[in-house]
């Protein structure tokens, strides 16, 4: 493929309604409503609660560092994390110490990653600065939830789209 000709070519090999599509959702600015297709194949979106980890929120993050004052801080999507919101850990609660190491901007990646590692009945004690009062969390390591979406078979879906979807899932 020409770069300055991908889209032409494809269109060509295919049909216009792709060239349409890729020309609106890829090279113009509109999102692309995959609420739409789900329903086509059946299919629908609903927020529920859905496993996460101790760093983010169906993956975005819950922590965040302060440049100045080289801190790392839980920002305001903690209060949606089960597990932190539990033990009463705050948005802007900047952690100290986890497990007797130091949180530095230096080490952040390998002591937040090593939250990774973490199971279920782990001790955990996490030291924080909550404006200036030092506050200690002792806790046991529990599962972490949030609210996410999920994709789930829409329960009224047409005899149409339970076939399309069952054509599609399996080639």
């Amino acid at each position: 493929f020409e770069d300055d000709k991908i889209i032409e070519e494809i269109t060509a090999m295919t049909y216009p309604s792709i060239g349409d599509f890729l020309k609106t959702h890829v090279v113009g600015q509109t999102p692309i409503d995959y609420n739409k297709f789900f329903e086509k194949v059946g299919l629908e979106t609903s927020q529920e609660k859905v496993e996460t980890d101790y760093v983010r929120n169906a993956g975005a993050f819950i922590v965040a560092g302060n440049q100045e004052k080289g801190t790392i801080y839980f920002n305001d999507l903690v209060s949606d994390n089960s597990f932190w919101a539990e033990n009463g850990v705050l948005p802007n609660d900047e952690i100290i110490e986890v497990n007797g190491t130091q949180l530095t901007m230096a080490n952040a990646n390998s002591v937040l990653g090593a939250t990774f590692q973490w199971q279920e009945g782990d001790d955990l004690v996490i030291k924080l600065n909550r404006a200036g009062e030092e506050v200690v969390v002792k806790t046991k390591i529990a599962k972490a939830y949030t609210k996410g979406n999920k994709l789930k078979e829409d329960e009224n879906a047409s005899q149409k789209a339970v076939e399309l979807r069952n054509a599609w899932i399996k080639g």
